[in-house]
């Protein structure tokens, strides 16, 4: 049925409104937000080296390599092939670095500029989504939120695929919030995406599908979705299998369960050339890795406060428990596993499903690596969630859920504003780390320079600023002189 006149101009005007809100969170970011210094161990320069071979034509390499990495033959050289992170980031990133290829610290700068625009992304779509709804007041609220999260802010800065993650969680929650859609296309493609990205937060998609029990799918949707997710996350998988052995090798599976354990303490994993793989970790040393997951479980609950405002939290907390509650009311009417299946009922219309969603999160994470970077990406779609109560307590401030909305707006944006500014916190140690980022000038500057003089062959290096800025690939430091006198020789092929 085609559109009336009046639909097409409402939609319009919420692209609009959508658009313009996108706008003004541009400008508002740069006029409130202070650039600050990238760290020299960032992840994000390995990203900007693979884009800048990219550009060349070079295919997939790294210009920054962990000692552990040359365990494998394959990787067995400088510049090394991309097999310690995905591809999709480093895409994205040749837009700023083609901009200003002669100059690899604005392509830094230009980074930033096109991590904001992401952010104002999400903020016009999500926006647009609470005013499709009639909802302008969640809609602010919304606004707000988002700009003032202070791991957003980091993100801006020190990220690297966490927002544009972020983006493509949100537009894949509102396309399936309302009822369970059938899979299709863009399915596809937004889930290919996430597998560039972050793959292992494939498994939202994955759990909404199974809270929300969809029904079962047409067989020409599957096809048409599975079509396009095999053509935007084929060619990688295909490219590893030819290069690895494995559709999904990875140098993290082999690592991450032991690093920062009494086993191998900090990053002491990553700096020897014994592969420490998932399965066989666990079941030599149990004991160091569940003491690794209690102890990222208690970091992730008592720095929760910079993940989301302590009131934001008790709402959120408040509102999941009576989304439980309701569901097992039906316990009484129904035999339990025909009951626990229903617990999943009505999950968009309520938070609980999200908390499900960080409390999975924080589980996964706990057993790999204590960030809570790694939760940012669901920041935006917990965000967008948080706004629809806000907006409501701001109808019943207001007088009336009629009242008008402008004032509806202006109450959900105070309300919001008190929430943020009451409860949330810098995450804890980032003080520290953007003061060491400030001071590191000198020694990023020696190491660009020891790389730019240094004959043909391997250089060791403590920064990952450094191989970007001097164009040339270089491994990290193993601290031991029998490990780096064995990665020289893998990679001049002596044995």
């Amino acid at each position: 049925m085609a559109a009336t006149p009046g639909a097409a101009a409402r939609s319009r005007g919420r692209m609009l409104a959508g658009g313009l809100a996108a706008a003004l969170a541009v400008g508002a970011w740069f006029a409130l937000q202070p650039a600050r210094p990238v760290e020299p161990t960032s992840d994000l320069y390995t990203h900007l080296g693979v884009a800048r071979h990219l550009l060349r034509g070079e295919g997939f390499q790294a210009d920054i390599a962990y000692p552990l990495s040359f365990a494998w033959s394959f990787a067995c050289r400088l510049p090394q092939p991309l097999v310690h992170r995905t591809p999709g980031f480093a895409m994205l990133v040749t837009l700023p670095v083609a901009a200003v290829s002669s100059d690899p610290v604005q392509a830094v700068a230009g980074v930033r500029v096109l991590q904001v625009v992401l952010l104002a992304a999400i903020a016009g779509l999500g926006a647009a989504a609470w005013l499709a709804r009639g909802r302008s007041g969640a809609a602010i609220a919304f606004a707000v939120m988002l700009g003032l999260h202070p791991l957003l802010s980091y993100a801006a800065d020190w990220g690297h695929d966490e927002v544009v993650t972020g983006l493509v969680l949100l537009a894949w929650w509102l396309r399936h919030r309302e009822a369970p859609r059938l899979p299709g296309a863009a399915d596809g493609a937004l889930l290919g995406l996430l597998a560039l990205l972050r793959p292992e937060l494939l498994s939202v998609p994955l759990l909404a599908w199974v809270l929300r029990r969809p029904p079962r799918p047409a067989l020409r949707g599957l096809v048409f979705a599975a079509a396009v997710f095999l053509a935007v996350a084929g060619p990688w998988a295909a490219r590893n299998l030819r290069l690895t052995g494995q559709p999904f090798f990875s140098v993290q599976a082999n690592a991450e369960l032991l690093k920062d354990t009494r086993v191998f303490p900090g990053y002491d994993v990553y700096r020897q050339l014994e592969p420490q793989p998932f399965l066989r970790s666990l079941r030599e040393h149990p004991g160091p890795v569940a003491r690794k997951v209690w102890r990222g479980l208690r970091f992730f609950v008592e720095d929760a406060g910079a993940l989301l405002p302590r009131g934001m939290a008790v709402g959120l907390t408040v509102v999941g428990l009576a989304w439980l509650a309701a569901r097992l009311q039906s316990w009484r009417r129904r035999s339990p596993a025909t009951a626990l299946l229903g617990l999943g009922d009505g999950w968009t219309e309520r938070l609980g499903p999200v908390g499900v969603v960080l409390a999975a999160a924080a589980v996964f994470y706990a057993a790999f690596d204590h960030s809570l970077r790694h939760f940012e990406p669901l920041l935006p779609l917990m965000l967008w969630e948080l706004a629809g109560p806000a907006d409501a307590a701001a109808a019943a401030l207001a007088g009336s859920a009629r009242a008008g909305a402008w004032r509806r707006g202006a109450t959900a944006a105070a309300a919001a504003l008190l929430l943020v500014l009451a409860g949330m916190h810098r995450p804890t140690g980032w003080d520290a780390a953007e003061a060491a980022a400030a001071q590191a000038g000198p020694l990023v500057d020696a190491e660009t320079a020891r790389l730019k003089d240094s004959p043909a062959g391997v250089v060791f290096v403590t920064t990952s600023a450094a191989p970007w800025l001097a164009d040339r690939a270089a491994a990290w430091d193993p601290g031991d002189g029998a490990v780096r006198a064995r990665i020289t020789a893998c990679v001049e092929g002596r044995p």
